[in-house]
């Protein structure tokens, strides 16, 4: 079963939740270098 935005079954609501914040925290920070974000994306995923 996949959603609509592709995220695999077993990233639940808590997942999302943490990714969101996440994505108010850059736009908060103005984290435009995105090697940040994605050094940050590969220690969650």
């Amino acid at each position: 079963m996949q959603s609509k935005k592709g995220i695999s079954p077993e990233f639940g609501p808590e997942t999302i939740n943490l990714f969101n914040k996440m994505m108010r925290m850059r736009k908060e920070r103005g984290l435009d270098n995105n090697e940040n974000f994605n050094k940050m994306m590969q220690e969650l995923f």
